[in-house]
């Protein structure tokens, strides 16, 4: 199924259900063109492919399911309102062509996840940008199978300065009543 020509803009709100779970082969939702592709629900095609060819997918609420995912075009990811799962299943979870941007949009951690089941290795993940993050700091965490960016390293020495001064005035104030 292709959707987007003409830079057109679609809706989709209802089931999609490939063949994969009764032992069919999975097809392909291919989105093309600069338009934006709205899934109003979950989506499973969980042994089929998702190409983004260009354009915004705006994820629903809920589980979206892929077996893999396919960059072929600079696209973006909209997490939109929250509380929205990406799940690619597949062992080629997830390919982005040379030259191309994955730009993942209003994804806020702890309430929208970005799972793929394998590592897509650091090529891949070098092409996927988080909106507010480094270019370069998109990790896969073999422990959970999520994709995240990488908070800056000067964010964990922030931190670890501010609790280090509250330690010590702590400690000092301690010794004082003591």
């Amino acid at each position: 199924l292709t959707v987007g020509s003409n830079n057109l803009s679609t809706t989709f709100s209802g089931v999609m259900q490939d063949g994969g779970q009764s032992g069919g082969t999975g097809g392909s939702l291919t989105k093309i063109g600069t338009g934006t592709l709205t899934l109003g629900s979950a989506l499973n095609l969980s042994s089929g492919t998702m190409v983004l060819n260009g354009g915004t997918l705006i994820l629903g609420p809920g589980t979206s399911t892929f077996g893999a995912l396919s960059v072929t075009a600079n696209s973006i990811i909209d997490f939109g309102a929250g509380n929205s799962i990406l799940n690619i299943l597949g062992l080629n979870s997830v390919a982005i062509a040379a030259g191309v941007t994955l730009t993942i949009q209003n994804w806020t951690d702890a309430v929208d996840y970005f799972y793929s089941l394998v590592n897509p290795g650091a090529a891949n993940l070098g092409r996927i940008v988080f909106s507010g993050f480094a270019a370069a700091s998109t990790k896969w965490q073999p422990y959970d199978h999520q994709i995240t960016p990488v908070p800056e390293s000067s964010v964990y020495g922030a931190v670890l300065l501010g609790l280090s001064a509250l330690f010590a005035t702590w400690r000092l104030n301690r010794r004082r009543t003591s």
